[in-house]
């Protein structure tokens, strides 16, 4: 992190952080159900929610990977995709777009130059599980009819408005868990896409430089919790409220929105938000402090006043407590040696990378097949990855607990 671009900010200033062990700044703390409606008073609400709690991860622990697949890739999200097929002229059995569905999922890791060579006569070539389960001419003509928003749908106000009911049908799904990791990471993605739509972003900083945009609210590990679509500045002022606001605030607020609502005071103070400059801001921070969580992040010059420099090799970092000894090269041993350096800015480069893992596991499950449509670019990478890579996460983290 350049001293030249940016500083580091955290809104957790108590005294009581000078006495937490160092260890309690490296742990990504798990909570198993996060979400606490009831008072917290209510002490025998804690009970019955260890009770249900033992009975969710036996029940996870029992699924297969196809029916924790399930869990985010609902029937609601597939009969919402049939009914409004039909409406394009294509009736579709749930029963056949199953079968779709698996064949991109298959296609990721079953990788041919081109989508005919999986139904090619040449046995080299060919896919036996795919041309067995479904003709080219009907994967095709799907392919090319199906569309995920019904004509009652469409509005002026939403750029997104073709895939707003599915992605809002996919977040319910992926917060069906709680948050229950306390190290959170807000940050941005991106879905390749080099067609024809006004959505259509440049991030010369991200793998993918071309595509869709969106915003994302991730743990660590990469599981995803909230995500959103990047409708311009405008198109994500969704609430008056908010218009005054800069848009990484805004999209700040709204994507921990859930999080203050459905956690308690009393768990959200075990919560820890990491974003980049984009977002942060003093006011930012402030706000996030007055409703109980925490948060650090790197700011712009142009947003602080006041600005403390700190020396590379920071040891007139004393101020900033607490402070944690480091491994960093020096030039005078030419090796290795240990320095004291601010934690916060070791619990920020070891949360922060949250939503890039997830984009990095997404994009290796992605599906090979194409598509000119920027609607069916949302569902391929945005929408099964996303599932995939949450249900075997489910699965792994329930082992490990």
């Amino acid at each position: 992190m350049s001293k030249r671009k940016s500083a580091q900010l955290t809104n957790d200033h108590s005294d009581t952080d000078e006495e937490k062990s160092e260890n309690e700044y490296e742990e990504d703390c798990f909570i198993p159900n996060s979400q606490d409606p009831s008072s917290d008073e209510n002490d025998s609400a804690d009970n019955e929610s260890s009770d249900d709690d033992r009975y969710y991860k036996k029940s996870i622990c029992q699924k297969s990977f196809v029916e924790l697949f399930e869990l985010f890739f609902t029937d609601e999200l597939k009969n919402h995709i049939i009914k409004a097929t039909s409406e394009n002229g294509l009736e579709i059995s749930m029963e056949k777009f199953n079968t779709f569905i698996g064949i991109l999922l298959l296609t990721s890791y079953n990788i041919r130059t081109s989508t005919y060579e999986y139904w090619s006569s040449n046995p080299l070539l060919k896919c036996d599980v795919i041309a067995s389960a479904m003709s080219r001419k009907q994967f095709l003509d799907i392919k090319s009819k199906i569309k995920y928003s019904k004509t009652c749908n469409q509005t002026s106000v939403d750029k997104a408005w073709k895939v707003r009911d599915l992605i809002n049908i996919f977040r319910k799904n992926i917060q069906q868990f709680g948050f229950f990791s306390t190290a959170l990471v807000v940050d941005e993605m991106m879905v390749r896409f080099f067609g024809r739509t006004s959505l259509k972003q440049y991030l010369p900083s991200k793998p993918d430089r071309y595509g869709l945009k969106f915003w994302g609210l991730c743990d660590v590990n990469g599981y995803i919790f909230d995500l959103d679509i990047y409708c311009g500045k405008r198109g994500d002022e969704k609430n008056e409220k908010l218009a005054s606001c800069a848009l990484g605030s805004t999209v700040v607020l709204q994507m921990v929105n859930k999080l203050l609502m459905d956690v308690s005071k009393r768990k959200l103070c075990q919560y820890h938000l990491y974003m980049d400059n984009f977002f942060t801001s003093p006011d930012l921070l402030v706000h996030l402090m007055k409703n109980g969580l925490k948060a650090t992040g790197t700011v712009r010059r142009n947003r602080i006043e006041i600005k403390h420099e700190f020396d590379k090799k920071a040891v007139k970092a004393a101020s900033v407590s607490p402070i944690k000894p480091l491994k960093r090269y020096s030039s005078d041993v030419r090796n290795k040696a240990e320095i004291r350096f601010p934690s916060a800015f070791v619990a920020y480069n070891k949360f922060m990378g949250g939503v890039d893992t997830h984009d990095f596991r997404c994009k290796k499950t992605v599906p090979k097949i194409n598509s000119k449509k920027w609607t069916c670019s949302v569902l391929m990478f945005k929408l099964t990855d996303p599932g995939a890579q949450g249900g075997q996460y489910q699965h792994h983290l329930q082992e490990l607990s």
